[in-house]
C-alpha cells in the first residue's frame, strides 16, 4: 500500500512538473500611441481562451502562453482600438502602442464649466484631440482650426512668423464690435495671444458653435467659443518624452517680372511713344549701349526672399499615482521667416498639478509661463515711401544694383520718368528694426470639495498677466528714414486681468431611465491695461537703435494710457437624460459690465436645446451599419460686449497750444455720454444632425443656422450744433444664415501608415 501510494505521488509530481515544462512566460509594456504613456488597466488574453491578464500601473503585464505554440495576445482598452498582436518565439514584447478610436461616442468633450458625454451633447460643437494638432508643425494654436472645423473661417492676416490669424464662427456678428471668438484656455475665458501658447501641450479644442452651447458665456458668446485644454497628468504613467522636428518653408510663388534689359526697353518705348504724342525732344532714360550692359539686374524679390527655417523641441514629464498626478513641459520653438532677418523665438514652461487630498477634497493646479521674441520686417502694402519690403521688391528697378560703388545701400529708384521713387528692399530688412517681446504668465488653482454624492462645490482663482514690449529704430540710412535723420519708437502695453468663479454641480443618475446634470455659478472678472509710448527722431548717429531715445534731436511727446473694465456673472445649466435618447439643455447666463450705460449694466442670455438619438431605437438595431444618428436643434440669445472702456460715460481728451514759448495743455470734452449703451445681441437658431457608419470609420455632421444680431453698435450722427458730429448709439441689425457640412473618413489604418480624409463644406 506505502509502495502504491509513493508511485502515485511520484506520477503527479511528474505530470505537474510536465504541465508546468510545457507553458512560458511573456513579459510586455503597453503603450499610448498619442503620447507614449503608459496604459495602465489594460486587457491582455490569450486569443482563442479565456487565458488573460490586465496591465499594472506602469503598463506592464506577465502573462503564461503555451510553450509550443506562437499565440496571439488580444489586447483592449476602453476608448481605445482592439490590438492583436503575434508573440511568436519572443518572451519579451516592448513598447505596445494602442491607437485611440477614430469616433468613441462615450468619449468626454469639454464645454463651458464641464463636460459632457459626446453622444450628450445637443449644441454644435466640434473637437480636435491632441493627436490632431501634433500632425501638423504650427506657430499658433489658432492655425490648426483651418479646415477642420465646418462654418469656421481663418485668415491669416499677417504672413510673418506669428503673424495674426482672423477666425470667424459662422460668419460676422458686427460692424464695429469685435467679431473674434471668446478663447478660453484651461478655464480661463478671455486669455487671448495665442502666439504665448505653446501647440503641442494641447490636449483637446473645442468649437462652440450655436447658442446652446455658448450661452453659458453670455455677452461674450455671440461670435462662438474656443475652449483649449493643456494636457494633464495621468496616473500610473510616469514617463519622460522628447519630441523635436525641423523644416523649411519657401515662398511658394514669384511674380514674374520684366528684367533689367526688358525693363530699360520699356521703359525707352514709354518715352518714344509720349514725345510722339506731345511733340517733344525728351531724352529716353537709357542708351543702347547702357542697355546692352545691363543683362539680367537685379531680381529684388530673390534678394529678400530666402527659405525660412522651423525647429521645435519639447521635453516633457508625466508621473501620477491615484492621489498625485503632474505633467511639466519645456518648450522651445524657433522659426526664421522667408523674408531676410524676420523671424519668432518662443520658450514656454508648463505645469499641471492635480492632487487628491481626500476622498472629498480635490485640488488642481495649471500654469505657463513664456517669452516669445518677434523679429518683424515692414511688410505693409502702403504706396509711396512707406511700401515695405514686400511692395518695393515687386516695384524697385530691376535696373539698380542693392549698393552702390562705395558699398552703401542704395536709397532709391534713379529718377526715371514713369517709376514711383520707393526704398531699397534689401536696406529695409536687413537695417530697419522691429523687434516685439511679450512675456505672459497664466495661472489657476482651483479647489472641488464634495459635498453629497453627485455634489460637488468648486471654487477658482486665476490670473492672466501679460507684458509687450516693442522697440523701433528706421536709421536715417534707409529712404524712408532720410526725412527724419532716423526714429526710433519704444512702446510698451501690459494687461492684467484676475478671475475668480464658483460652481455648484449636481450630477447624478436619478434612475435607470433618468439622469440630470444642473451647474449654477457666479463668476467675476477684470481686466486692467496700461500703455506708453515715447518716440524721437533727429539722430546724430544710428549706432544705439532706439536703446537710447534721448540722443535724439527731436523728442515727441509721450503718450500713456490706462483702462479697466470688470464683469460680473450668474449662470446655471441643466442637461436632462431621458432613456439614453431624449435630451435636453437649459441654459441661462446674466451679465453686469462696467462697459455699459448706467440704465444697462446688466443683461440676460437665455438658450434651450433638444436632441434626439435615433440610434438607441430598437428599430435601429437591424441596421449595423450606423453607428450613430441624433437629431439636434437650439435656439437661443447671446451678447458681443467687445468695445472699448468707457464708451458709455463723457470723456475728456488732451488739448494743447502754444503761447509764444509756452505750451499750455488742457482738457476738452471728446463725447456725449449714453447712459442708455448696451450690447449687441444676437438670436441664434440651429438644426443639425450627426451621423456615423460601418464602426465610426465614417462621420457626418449637417447644420442649419440662422443668426440675426440686434442693438449694433454703431456711431450715429448728430447735429452739430450738439458741439459733435455723433454718437455711439444701439442702432441697426445683421444677420447671417448658412449650411454647414463635414465628412471624416478613416480610410486606412494599419501600424505603419494611416489615412484620413477632412471634408468641410460651408454655404
Amino acid at each position: 500500500m506505502r509502495t502504491t501510494t509513493f508511485l502515485l505521488i511520484i506520477l503527479a509530481l511528474a505530470a505537474s512538473l510536465s504541465a508546468h515544462a510545457q507553458t512560458r512566460q511573456v513579459t510586455g509594456a503597453v503603450l499610448s500611441a498619442v503620447d507614449r504613456a503608459p496604459l495602465p488597466g489594460v486587457s491582455v488574453v490569450v486569443k482563442g481562451t479565456t487565458t488573460g491578464t490586465s496591465t499594472d500601473p506602469e503598463g506592464k503585464f506577465n502573462l503564461s502562453v503555451p510553450a509550443d505554440s506562437q499565440p496571439v495576445l488580444v489586447l483592449s482598452f476602453i476608448g481605445f482600438e482592439p490590438t492583436e498582436v503575434s508573440v511568436g518565439n519572443r518572451s519579451t514584447i516592448d513598447a505596445i502602442q494602442l491607437k485611440e478610436k477614430t469616433t468613441e461616442l462615450n468619449d468626454v468633450v469639454v464645454v463651458g464649466y464641464g463636460t459632457q458625454r459626446k453622444q450628450d451633447v445637443t449644441g454644435a460643437v466640434a473637437s480636435i484631440s491632441a493627436g490632431q494638432v501634433a500632425e501638423t508643425p504650427i506657430t499658433r494654436a489658432d492655425q490648426i482650426l483651418q479646415g477642420r472645423v465646418g462654418g469656421v473661417q481663418v485668415t491669416q492676416t499677417n504672413s510673418e512668423p506669428g503673424g495674426n490669424v482672423s477666425i470667424r464662427i459662422r460668419g460676422t456678428n458686427s460692424i464695429n464690435s469685435g467679431n473674434e471668438p471668446l478663447f478660453v484656455i484651461d478655464g480661463f475665458p478671455g486669455a487671448g495671444d495665442l502666439n504665448s501658447i505653446n501647440p503641442s501641450d494641447i490636449e483637446s479644442i473645442e468649437v462652440l458653435k450655436d447658442a446652446s452651447a455658448t450661452a453659458i458665456y453670455g455677452s461674450r458668446g455671440a461670435n462662438g467659443v474656443v475652449i483649449i485644454t493643456t494636457k494633464k497628468g495621468k496616473a500610473g504613467a510616469n514617463t519622460i518624452n522628447f519630441e523635436a522636428y525641423t523644416g523649411v518653408s519657401n515662398i511658394r510663388k514669384q511674380y514674374d517680372l520684366m528684367n533689367a534689359t526688358e525693363y530699360a526697353t520699356y521703359l525707352n518705348e514709354a518715352q518714344a511713344l509720349n514725345n510722339l504724342e506731345n511733340r517733344t525732344t525728351t531724352p529716353l532714360p537709357f542708351t543702347q549701349d547702357q542697355i546692352a550692359q545691363l543683362g539680367e539686374g537685379t531680381d529684388w524679390q530673390d534678394e529678400v526672399f530666402r527659405q525660412g527655417r522651423i525647429s521645435n523641441y519639447q521635453l516633457g514629464f508625466n508621473e501620477g499615482n491615484a492621489d498625485t498626478r503632474y505633467n511639466l513641459s519645456f518648450n522651445y520653438f524657433d522659426q526664421d521667416g522667408i523674408i531676410q532677418n524676420s523671424g519668432l523665438k518662443r520658450g514656454s514652461i508648463r505645469l499641471n498639478l492635480d492632487k487628491r487630498v481626500s476622498n472629498k477634497i480635490n485640488v488642481n493646479f495649471t500654469s505657463q509661463i513664456s517669452r516669445t521674441q518677434q523679429q518683424r520686417t515692414t511688410v505693409n502694402t502702403n504706396g509711396g515711401s512707406g511700401g515695405g519690403v514686400v511692395l518695393d521688391a515687386l516695384r524697385f528697378s530691376p535696373t539698380q544694383t542693392v549698393r552702390d560703388a562705395d558699398g552703401n545701400y542704395t536709397l532709391q529708384n534713379q529718377p526715371i520718368p514713369y517709376v514711383e521713387i520707393g526704398g531699397n528692399p534689401v536696406a529695409y530688412a536687413d537695417l530697419a528694426k522691429d523687434e516685439a517681446t511679450v512675456t505672459r504668465g497664466l495661472i489657476n488653482v482651483a479647489g472641488e470639495y464634495e459635498i453629497l454624492k453627485g455634489l460637488k462645490l468648486r471654487i477658482a482663482g486665476g490670473v492672466d498677466i501679460f507684458g509687450n514690449l516693442r522697440n523701433q529704430f528706421i536709421p536715417s540710412t534707409v529712404f524712408v528714414g532720410q526725412n527724419t535723420n532716423g526714429s526710433a519708437t519704444k512702446a510698451s502695453n501690459s494687461n492684467y486681468s484676475w478671475l475668480n468663479e464658483n460652481t455648484l454641480t449636481f450630477d447624478r443618475a436619478l434612475n435607470e431611465n433618468n439622469a440630470l446634470n444642473v451647474v449654477i455659478g457666479l463668476t467675476s472678472q477684470q481686466f486692467v491695461n496700461e500703455n506708453y509710448t515715447a518716440a524721437a527722431n533727429n539722430f546724430f548717429t544710428n549706432a544705439l537703435g532706439s536703446d537710447n531715445l534721448g540722443i535724439g534731436a527731436n523728442i515727441l511727446t509721450p503718450i500713456s494710457g490706462k483702462s479697466q473694465n470688470t464683469l460680473a456673472s450668474y449662470f446655471g445649466r441643466v442637461n436632462y437624460r431621458l432613456f439614453e435618447k431624449y435630451l435636453f439643455t437649459f441654459t441661462m447666463r446674466a451679465d453686469g459690465s462696467s462697459r455699459f450705460g448706467a440704465d444697462n449694466k446688466w443683461g440676460y442670455f437665455p438658450s434651450a436645446a433638444v436632441a434626439y438619438r435615433i440610434i438607441d431605437e430598437r428599430f435601429m438595431e437591424n441596421l449595423s451599419a450606423f453607428s450613430d444618428l441624433k437629431l439636434r436643434a437650439s435656439y437661443g440669445i447671446t451678447g458681443n460686449q467687445e468695445i472699448g472702456s468707457y464708451q458709455s460715460v463723457g470723456r475728456y481728451g488732451l488739448n494743447a497750444y502754444t503761447a509764444g514759448t509756452t505750451r499750455l495743455v488742457g482738457l476738452a470734452a471728446s463725447n456725449i455720454p449714453n447712459p442708455n449703451l448696451s450690447w449687441e445681441s444676437t438670436a441664434s437658431a440651429d438644426v443639425g444632425i450627426d451621423l456615423a457608419f460601418l464602426k465610426n470609420r465614417i462621420t457626418v455632421t449637417a447644420d442649419y443656422y440662422y443668426k440675426k444680431t440686434t442693438d449694433l453698435l454703431l456711431q450715429v450722427s448728430i447735429p452739430q450744433t450738439s458741439g459733435f458730429s455723433n454718437i455711439l448709439q444701439n442702432a441697426g441689425s445683421v444677420q447671417n444664415k448658412g449650411f454647414e457640412f463635414s465628412l471624416n473618413t478613416v480610410n486606412f489604418d494599419a501600424k505603419a501608415f494611416s489615412w484620413n480624409t477632412n471634408l468641410n463644406l460651408s454655404l
